[in-house]
């Protein structure tokens, strides 16, 4: 198979893992993942996202908090634990339960319903943001003088 093949090209796309259990969430924002040029997988709820990240590689994960079975708050604590890399985005209709601190491991909060551009835009960011960057951005790490701005800007402080 050749480089140019649409399947190895669909191979190359960045993964995102969206778990969410409202259904208009997760069929309108995988449409509008996959029509930026994401690959998406999608779970309705906390045992079924589980599942899927044991299985699959994500490039990101977009998470609820309020979900059935396994909540959104123990997956960010499992992502955290086992893919420290991994970029989280949490997606929720209640951010005044989020409380400062309470979301270690997350890269950044959206509101429900988000705003497409912004969305897209923090998605992009964080998929291109390197691994030495996160780490630094999250307090784990050094970071040289090299680091992208955008590592160090708002964009990644929760509204708190």
């Amino acid at each position: 198979m050749s480089s140019t093949d649409p399947e190895s090209q669909l191979q190359r796309r960045p993964c995102v893992l969206m778990i969410d259990d409202d259904p208009s969430v997760r069929g309108s924002l995988s449409k509008l993942l996959e029509e930026s040029g994401y690959g998406v997988r999608t779970a309705a709820d906390g045992r079924s996202g589980l599942r899927l990240l044991q299985r699959e590689q994500f490039h990101l994960l977009v998470l609820d908090l309020d979900l059935p079975g396994i909540s959104g708050w123990d997956l960010l604590d499992f992502a955290g634990s086992h893919w420290p890399l991994m970029p989280v985005l949490v997606l929720t209709g209640f951010s005044s339960q989020c409380l400062p601190g309470s979301l270690y491991g997350a890269d950044a909060l959206l509101e429900k319903p988000p705003d497409v551009a912004r969305l897209l835009d923090i998605i992009a960011t964080l998929l291109s943001e390197t691994a030495e960057a996160r780490l630094h951005r999250r307090g784990k790490g050094p970071l040289g003088p090299g680091a992208p701005a955008a590592v160090t800007g708002a964009l990644f402080k929760f509204p708190f």
